[in-house]
């Protein structure tokens, strides 16, 4: 890994040279000595085996030496901008571009003094040329060649497949079907991936050798493409030869193993089958899905772990092969069952690794096995990790780099895609300054990603709306497989006994990043744990509720020079944070959230002008941000929801660089808080943002200038007309001027109060999610019905809405336009004094457009004066559940039996009670959290390629 930290660290230094020369001004020869020293050391990595490097000495001296050049720039540029006069004063730095190092990391200051740093890169220079003349820079060896698997072939033995049969069905489907062949499709390709010794290979050979294939396909060819599509007459001999003969045949085509893609050769490979025979299939294995994708797969499938039975059946035909143990043994071993499913976490090769090592053992050497973590850590760095090498060696620096940092978190982990991707941003050397034509956020998004199609992570779940990952776990071999390669450079501890002696004290050492969890009883309060951790650049506590820690914070932070990232969340016992975290001059992420007594933050955290993300969510006695925030030029991401916040401190408006910012806090305090045209040039926000107080705006010139129309990026927006000081007068005038982009995907007014809402809601063309709540006097509902993307829509606690008619339906009956197309779910709750709810002109009953013909879930909460619902929804919607609480008239009417019965007696789910409005009110927030729980694990199923139960009973809803 030591090669891909100097390769980032060469590029920053040839860029902070290219780009600017006065960003070196005054260390020009310190700086020239120190890019010849790192090409040098460069150019002799790119030639070594990596395996000597990771496991060498001296590379971890090397590291040592080129995180304290990153200490030493660090230090330089905070001290740049404290010298800054712009600092506080409303700027911040520009946007990173190709080819430009990041402002906190400018060298360039007039007056600053740069002896002491001078001297400290000279000493860094120093180091790297001893360690260039030195014998174990010379003694390194090079690579032997490239690491190749042997080819694979079509033949294999029956018994060697268990528990694919379901996958071997789906994929016989897809092969044998006539009709799925695509119109005007010159190839059909069907690819199964998966991660290192899942069985690609396995179940593909079991395809190729089936019956059903050999007597549907003319002729059948196996090519295992080993590396790559390079070169088609190496490649590919095997392929073209067989191909002259089977013109108008039909066939199947196997390619094994494909590592990369080359569009080039891909056509090739297109032109020689141009003569092939309708029907004809190409079956892919790989373990990348991006390679799958960009070869045009028409159809997936993403293997996942065989179960604990299946491993152990696969495991028993190996061990027990040839009748090697008597049925005695075979007995006795089955005890241990268990353990062996354990190690091979569903993969069929470990399983058959296994296996092969214990074939010639006797029970007691079976269970010393099964028992060491050590000897099982030699098994598979010799058998399983070369499979992952030729991937891992073909990764670019940065995601070499990033892939290594996931070390740091125990096995199991779940990962949240945001929090990793900002950690990864709180190291400088994982991006290189040649990718930063994009955001920071997107470059680490787009890492993330890759590493996810090279089958590095698994347990994907997504997001409802978009579909982006949100979180997902590494399979427990790729953890080992990570954890060898970062070697003692990043490590995840774990302390759940009174061994902290002994698993603690020597443990930090030089590592760079590290986790540390240990359940809350275990006593911390001596810091003796952290005594030895000046080489730390991460440290993630993740220790719920440890009592020791909240005591020992003043002495943690005071031993953390060097830290980049901290996380101290989740404590209750942590009231307030030390003046000594405004030592932590290296810092740029700063995880305090969760901790529910936290009161106070010190105005030293305002001095760590390098944060990027702080995260305060869920801080619940949280009042107050310190007074200097506007200094925090660099600041990206502001987390602060769920806080007990009153107000946001003036100087927000520097903080251009945020990107995200989940509340904005509007002052009626015309002193000393932030009024919501500080939002102005706050242009880079994106994600969600929740804007609260806005009843204390009295004119409508501060909406507009908070300029919501320019915050192209934000997809969820939140506005609270509560305030102290609510101006009624104004509050629609100020309503229409806080008009949103555009690409708004969801939207939530509450608390406003007119009689008629903001005419830009009926034009948010890509508005999907809706929620107006206590507005309470609105007397109608906006026109929606002509919003073509929305999905779902709550409409809750209006207190003078008394009917809905055809105004909300928004369609022009002339041209029968579909009032709600996409709608799915519909909720109306707490409307005490509505009455009416018509769909259609009393003069015109045949000549009604269609309404919510996608409406899935309708729901009617505490609506005591609703007569009746209007027929067309359940004779045009396919509609699935209603569910009618507190509201009794709707009770009498559609509940078994009554007159309106038979128009909704055909709908699977039906739920129509009368109970306490209160817990209605807390049922209908679960029932939504369940429903958003079934989306995400559908998506989740999708992106593993396996089949989702779905289906939703009456039974399973309740409470």
């Amino acid at each position: 890994m030591v090669d891909a930290l100097v390769s980032v660290a060469l590029d920053w230094l040839i860029a902070a040279t290219e780009e600017d020369g006065s960003l070196v001004a005054g260390v020009e020869e310190e700086y020239e000595k120190l890019i010849n020293t790192l090409a040098r050391i460069h150019g002799v990595l790119l030639t070594a085996d990596e395996r000597q490097v990771i496991e060498s000495v001296w590379s971890g001296r090397l590291r040592t030496i080129i995180h304290e050049f990153d200490d030493v720039v660090d230090e330089w540029s905070a001290a740049a901008i404290r010298k800054s006069k712009s600092v506080g004063v409303g700027t911040s730095p520009p946007p990173l571009n190709r080819r430009k190092v990041s402002n906190s990391r400018r060298l360039k200051s007039p007056s600053l003094t740069l002896g002491p740093f001078t001297i400290k890169i000279r000493d860094i220079q120093q180091q790297l040329a001893q360690f260039t003349n030195s014998i174990e820079f010379s003694s390194i060896s090079r690579k032997e060649g490239k690491n190749e698997r042997l080819p694979t072939t079509s033949g294999m033995g029956v018994s060697e497949v268990c528990g694919r049969e379901m996958e071997q069905d789906r994929i016989l489907k897809k092969l044998l079907c006539e009709s799925n062949f695509p119109v005007n499709s010159d190839l059909y390709i069907i690819s199964i991936v998966g991660m290192v010794g899942i069985g690609k290979t396995t179940l593909a050979q079991l395809i190729y050798n089936h019956p059903e294939v050999k007597a549907h396909f003319d002729e059948r060819i196996w090519v295992c493409a080993s590396e790559n599509l390079s070169d088609p007459i190496k490649d590919f001999r095997a392929t073209v030869d067989p191909i002259t003969r089977i013109a108008g045949k039909k066939f199947l085509l196997v390619l094994d193993d494909i590592r990369t893609y080359d569009e080039e050769k891909l056509e090739q490979l297109k032109v020689s089958l141009l003569y092939a025979g309708k029907g004809s299939r190409i079956l892919v294995t790989t373990q990348k899905q991006s390679v799958a994708m960009k070869m045009g797969a028409a159809w997936i499938l993403t293997l996942g772990e065989l179960s604990e039975g299946h491993c152990w059946e696969l495991f028993s035909q190996t061990a027990f092969s040839g009748k090697s143990r008597p049925l005695k043994a075979r007995d006795q071993l089955k005890e241990i069952r268990m353990k062996i499913a354990d190690k091979c976490k569903g993969l069929p090769l470990a399983a058959k690794i296994l296996g092969n090592v214990m074939m010639s053992f006797n029970i007691r050497e079976w269970k010393s096995v099964l028992g060491s973590d050590e000897v099982w850590q030699e098994l598979i760095e010799q058998h399983l990790f070369p499979s992952i090498w030729w991937i891992y060696s073909s990764l670019p620096p940065p995601l070499k780099l990033c892939l290594s940092y996931c070390a740091i978190f125990p096995k199991g982990y779940t990962f949240e895609r945001s929090t990793l991707t900002k950690l990864w941003m709180s190291q400088w050397h994982v991006i290189s300054p040649w990718h930063v034509i994009s955001p920071w956020e997107t470059i680490t998004t787009n890492y993330f990603e890759e590493l996810a199609m090279h089958s590095f992570f698994q347990d994907f779940e997504s997001d409802h709306d978009d579909g982006c990952i949100i979180s997902c776990k590494m399979h427990d071999l790729m953890h080992d497989f990570v954890r060898f390669i970062a070697k003692n450079e990043c490590r995840a501890m774990e302390v759940n006994n009174n061994e902290k002696e002994v698993i603690i004290a020597p443990s930090f050492g030089k590592v760079f990043h590290a986790s540390f969890t240990c359940l809350p009883t275990i006593n911390l309060i001596d810091p003796f744990w952290i005594s030895n951790a000046n080489y730390l650049r991460t440290l993630l506590l993740i220790s719920k509720d440890n009592i020791g820690i909240a005591t020992a914070l003043p002495t943690i932070l005071d031993r953390l020079p060097n830290v980049r990232a901290l996380e101290l969340s989740n404590n209750r016992f942590i009231e307030q944070i030390p003046e000594e975290l405004g030592k932590l001059v290296h810092l740029r992420y700063l995880d305090l959230s969760n901790n529910g007594r936290l009161t106070v933050l010190p105005e030293s955290l305002c001095s760590l002008f390098h944060l990027q993300t702080l995260r305060l969510s869920r801080c619940r006695l949280l009042r107050e941000l310190p007074r200097g925030m506007g200094k925090l030029v660099n600041l990206r991401h502001l987390e602060v929801g769920g806080t007990n916040l009153r107000s946001f401190p003036k100087g927000m408006r520097n903080l251009t660089s945020l990107r995200t910012l989940t509340e904005f806090i509007v002052s009626w305090d015309d002193v000393d808080g932030c009024k919501l045209q500080d939002l102005k040039n706050l242009n880079s926000l994106e994600g969600s943002l929740s804007i609260t107080g806005l009843g204390d705006v009295w004119d409508a010139r501060e909406a507009e200038e908070a300029a919501l129309m320019n915050k192209e990026h934000l997809r969820h927006l939140e506005l609270s007309f509560w305030g102290e000081k609510q101006d009624l007068k104004e509050m629609k005038s100020v309503a229409e001027a806080l008009e949103p982009h555009q690409n708004l995907k969801s939207l939530g007014i509450h608390d406003y109060i007119d009689a008629e809402f903001p005419n830009y809601i009926a034009s948010l063309t890509n508005l999907k999610r809706l929620q107006l709540s206590r507005c309470i006097d609105c007397l109608h509902l906006p026109p929606l019905g002509r919003l073509p993307v929305l999905e779902n829509l709550e409409i809750s606690r209006m207190d003078s809405l008394k009917s809905i008619g055809l105004e909300f339906l928004a369609t022009d009956q002339h041209h029968h336009q579909e009032a709600f197309p996409k709608l799915k779910q519909l909720i109306f709750s707490e409307l005490g004094k509505w009455e009416k709810w018509e769909v259609q002109d009393q003069e015109q009953h045949d000549d009604m457009p269609s309404m919510m013909p996608r409406l899935g879930l309708l729901i009617i909460n505490g609506c005591p004066k609703l007569e009746e619902l209007p027929n067309q929804l359940f004779q045009e919607a396919p509609l699935q559940e209603l569910r009618i609480y507190a509201s009794p008239i709707l009770r009498r009417g559609y509940q078994r039996g009554g007159n309106h019965w038979n128009a909704i007696s055909h709908i699977p789910i039906i739920d129509v009670c009368e109970n306490d409005k209160q817990m209605l009110v807390d049922y209908t927030s679960y029932y939504f959290q369940y429903r958003d729980y079934c989306e995400k694990s559908k998506n989740s199923a999708k992106l593993r390629g396996q089949p989702h139960s779905g289906g939703v009973t009456q039974s399973s809803l309740m409470l």
